[in-house]
């Protein structure tokens, strides 16, 4: 089964600033688009919503069955990143170091998210019921405009978050890198690199083959290519054997790009915070010492743990055992802290044997995983 995608461009920022993101909405039946519920889904830090739409029309297509289904390609997507970094003649901002600056969660949550349901809107008006699903690090960004209010406008019915939401624990060879501050070295070291792939090996800056050259092997899948890189970049998201059959004949370059140097970074601030905050926020370790540093702090260095707009918000958390991008932890935290601050409305569902991709892409997934996303989205 594949999946009809009707495609429109969603502009956001100004001047310099601007940047072209792309909203598209699953073909199907006048009965779905017109009077189904609707949802977006978010797809996660380097990938796109094509990761969606496999294997078998994937999610996407399980979803239309019943579902207006949108897919935003925010600005972390490499449908978005890719053209922008191959465009050597146009920097977001004016320069490498402001177009870091833009390129953070922060605009995600406050500028993205916001103006893309304000479309979704605008185009099926405010009586239908409206959704959200986020994978991996869209997670994180929709927490934190979730913890800001910037969502609250737009009458979000239910909330699902996979694998990622206000805390980050990542294995211990993730935290390895990113207290080692890998990629702020990465920056000083060669301030015009604007984004990683792990599709673009010979492309690497000199400090990160280097650090690739270095780790040990028996940290890695070992194909000796592509996953190779992916998980050395962000951690192993999926087992090959695993995956659905479909995948043997398709390029994962497809679904991956490049990791921007400003997700990638706000991300590790986040791992090494251990919780969402804004860019260049002060890094906290000592979690005791979190409510006396935020007491004291100016709007822009406190955290986003505040539970004000959770309490009244359907959510659920999807925890992927055997996660090796994120730790679940993250999930496991996030759960206990919404439960402690009066979140009643809070579901969390684990889901054995699964990584963090194959709850899309997983060889069972679709009887073992996408009915349980539906359930967590109808009215």
């Amino acid at each position: 089964m594949s999946v009809g995608l009707t495609c429109q461009t969603l502009s956001v920022g100004t001047g310099d600033a601007k940047l072209d993101l792309i909203l598209r909405r699953v073909d199907g039946s006048d009965h779905i688009r017109e009077r189904a519920p609707a949802v977006v889904l978010l797809h996660g830090g380097n990938t796109n919503g094509a990761a969606f739409c496999h294997p078998d029309g994937g999610l996407a297509g399980f979803l239309a069955q019943e579902f207006d289904v949108w897919l935003l390609e925010w600005r972390a997507s490499r449908d978005v990143v890719d053209p922008l970094l191959e465009d050597g003649s146009r920097l977001l901002g004016g320069s490498e170091l402001a177009e870091r600056q833009l390129y953070t969660l922060d605009n995600v949550a406050q500028v993205d998210l916001p103006q893309a349901l304000a479309s979704i809107r605008d185009q099926i008006g405010h009586e239908r019921h409206l959704s959200l699903l986020a994978h991996c690090l869209s997670g994180a960004a929709v927490s934190m405009a979730l913890a800001r209010g910037t969502l609250r406008p737009f009458g979000l019915h239910a909330v699902t978050l996979m694998t990622l939401g206000l805390f980050c624990e990542v294995p211990w060879n993730g935290w390895l890198k990113a207290e080692n501050f890998f990629l702020e070295r990465v920056a000083n070291e060669v301030p015009k690199c604007r984004g990683i792939s792990p599709n673009d090996f010979e492309g690497w800056p000199g400090p990160m083959r280097a650090a690739y050259d270095r780790w040990p092997r028996q940290w890695l899948p070992g194909d000796g290519g592509f996953l190779d890189h992916l998980s050395f970049l962000i951690g192993q998201p999926f087992s090959v054997e695993r995956l659905h059959p479909e995948f043997k004949s398709l390029s994962f370059d497809q679904f991956f790009g490049h990791l921007h140097m400003g997700i990638y970074m706000h991300a590790a601030q986040l791992v090494r915070r251990g919780y969402a905050a804004p860019f260049n926020s002060p890094d906290v370790i000592d979690r005791t010492r979190v409510a006396r540093r935020n007491a004291g702090a100016t709007a822009g260095a406190r955290s986003d743990l505040s539970a004000d707009h959770f309490r009244d918000q359907r959510m659920t958390l999807f925890v992927a055992p055997q996660n090796q991008v994120w730790h679940r932890d993250s999930m496991d935290l996030m759960y206990d802290w919404m439960r402690n601050n009066g979140c009643r409305s809070v579901v969390k569902q684990v889901v054995a044997g699964y990584n963090l991709q194959e709850l899309l892409w997983g060889k069972h997934a679709r009887d073992q995983v996408y009915p349980l996303i539906a359930d967590s989205l109808r009215p």
